[in-house]
C-alpha cells in the first residue's frame, strides 16, 4: 500500500510515491516520533568527534545531517548497527497485545517460525528508505522476566 492509497488531504505527487515506511522515517527524522537509536554512530563517538572539530555537538550533528556525513538510523533500519540484539521484557505480553504486527515480529526480531503469507518480492518497496534483502534474527538475546504464563512466554518455549 502506497501511501497515496490512503484518505488524505491533497498532497503533491511526490508524496504520493511514497510508501508507509517511507512516511515513518520521515517523521522520525522531523522529530514528530520518538526513535532509538537516533543515529547511526554512537553518540559518545558523536561528541568526541564534535569536540576534535571545536563545534558544539548540537551544530556539529545538524552540520553532518545537511552534509550527509551523519545518518539517521530511521533511514536504514536493516544495517545490523541499528539493531536492538538484546530485548528484556518484564510484565508485558509483548508479542500479542503490544507488538502489533505478531507475524512480522517473529520473522524479523527472533527469525522464529511465523505465518506470514506475502513474499517479499511482491510487496512494495520503499523509494526513500534502504532496503536489504534477507534480513532477519536480529535478537542475540531474548530475556523474558515474567513468572506469568502469557502467550509470550508460550510463544518463546516452543
Amino acid at each position: 500500500m502506497s501511501a497515496g492509497e490512503l484518505p488524505t488531504a491533497d498532497v503533491g505527487d511526490e508524496m504520493r510515491r511514497l510508501t508507509i515506511i517511507d512516511y515513518c522515517a520521515k517523521v522520525a527524522c522531523m522529530g514528530w516520533v520518538s526513535n532509538a537509536p537516533q543515529l547511526e554512530i554512537n553518540p559518545l563517538d558523536v561528541a568526541d568527534a564534535a569536540e576534535k572539530a571545536g563545534m558544539a555537538p548540537v551544530d556539529y550533528v545538524a552540520k553532518g545531517l545537511k552534509e550527509g556525513t551523519l545518518e539517521m538510523s530511521c533511514n536504514d533500519p536493516e544495517n545490523p548497527k541499528n539493531w536492538p540484539y538484546n530485548m528484556f521484557i518484564l510484565h508485558s505480553n509483548i508479542l500479542v497485545s503490544s507488538g502489533k504486527g505478531y507475524d512480522y515480529f517473529l520473522k524479523y526480531l527472533p527469525d522464529t517460525q511465523n505465518g506470514l503469507m506475502s513474499v517479499e518480492e511482491d510487496c512494495l518497496k520503499p523509494t526513500e528508505e534502504k532496503q536489504r534483502d534477507g534480513v532477519g534474527d536480529k535478537l542475540d538475546l531474548f530475556a523474558l522476566l515474567d513468572f506469568r504464563m502469557n502467550a509470550t512466554a508460550l510463544r518463546m518455549l516452543t
